[in-house]
């Protein structure tokens, strides 16, 4: 006897999505490595953003608003893709240290 097996989805399949990663710019344990090997800052472990970590994350903002005002485009369409994808995202989530909330705050800004 034979025996046969369908299955049907009772809903379309899940959406893709896609997750970019930012990771915080320097912050003060940072330059403490550079500095002291980090004996300055060792005192605490929510460290902020260093002035040049500052300077990063605002540049983070310069080339997202020139992406998303068009003024810059890439040629590799893979590349362009992720591009829109990004600046066309749901959501930014961050770590609750200082770094990574300075580091959102002012390149998402």
């Amino acid at each position: 006897q034979n025996l046969s097996v369908s299955l049907k989805l009772a809903s379309p399949p899940l959406q893709q999505k896609t997750i970019f990663l930012v990771r915080h710019a320097k912050s003060l344990w940072n330059h403490a490595q550079e500095v002291d090997l980090g004996v300055s800052a060792v005192w605490s472990e929510d460290h902020p953003l260093h002035a040049e970590g500052v300077a990063q994350a605002q540049f983070l903002r310069t080339q997202i608003k020139l992406y998303a005002n068009r003024e810059v485009k890439t040629t590799n369409m893979k590349r362009q893709r992720y591009v829109e994808e990004f600046l066309d995202c749901d959501v930014i989530l961050s770590s609750p240290l200082c770094r990574a909330v300075q580091t959102a705050v002012v390149a998402f800004q």
